[in-house]
């Protein structure tokens, strides 16, 4: 399908901002954008099958705020996660969504919520979601996306997310030896987190007698 590419990320936590930079050297320099964000699931049949259906909203640091659908094929990776994504924006509608499609619905929505009316239609109804704020950016020399994550309520609320981007799935592998080889020169294997942050949010909606989850579908 047009427009899916890879995902190959890992993620590390640190108690404090300053240890971050003090670990990875290339960190601080390389952050030049910040945003804040929300993010809603959709789908809770979908996430127990390992795919991820949310959309988010983005308020930028320029005042711009920006909504996108986006959709995440289950992991095919070890030590990092390896997956299909899509995104898309919605700000204004959609004139052909190829993850509406996918899903096997109507491809053209006039705006957000009638993206959102689309969603349910499909009994993919919203049941989590958390908010939070980025500091993200680019290290040329390796040729890695990277994002400095604060979300309060995840288990590790800062985490570093490390990313690359591959074309199939035998370069996916290459990237996530590379990453691998990154984190344990930077003695950081003992602190690499392999849950993505909405399995984080679903662990704590989830976890306790006072468990704040509740299912929507």
């Amino acid at each position: 399908m047009a427009g899916i590419s890879l995902e190959v990320e890992t993620r590390v936590q640190f108690p404090t901002v300053e240890e971050a930079f003090a670990a990875i050297p290339f960190l601080k320099e390389s952050l030049i954008r910040e945003n804040s964000w929300t993010t809603i699931y959709y789908g809770h049949f979908l996430f127990l099958k390992d795919q991820g259906l949310r959309i988010g909203v983005i308020r930028r640091s320029n005042g711009i705020t920006q909504t996108f659908l986006g959709w995440k094929g289950p992991d095919q990776g070890n030590f990092a996660n390896i997956r299909e994504e899509l995104d898309e924006e919605i700000t204004c509608g959609i004139a052909d969504s190829h993850i509406l499609r996918l899903l096997g619905g109507k491809p053209h929505h006039a705006d957000t919520a009638a993206v959102i009316d689309e969603l349910i239609r499909l009994n993919h109804r919203p049941f989590m979601e958390f908010s939070g704020n980025n500091r993200s950016g680019f290290y040329e020399p390796l040729q890695i996306h990277l994002k400095l994550m604060h979300c309060p309520i995840l288990r590790w609320p800062l985490l570093v997310e490390l990313e690359k981007t591959a074309a199939t799935l035998e370069e996916a592998k290459f990237h996530q030896s590379e990453l691998e080889k990154l984190i344990a020169d930077l003695g950081l294997t003992a602190s690499v987190v392999r849950e993505e942050p909405p399995t984080l949010l679903y662990q704590t909606l989830t976890s306790g007698p006072d468990s704040l989850f509740q299912r929507r579908d």
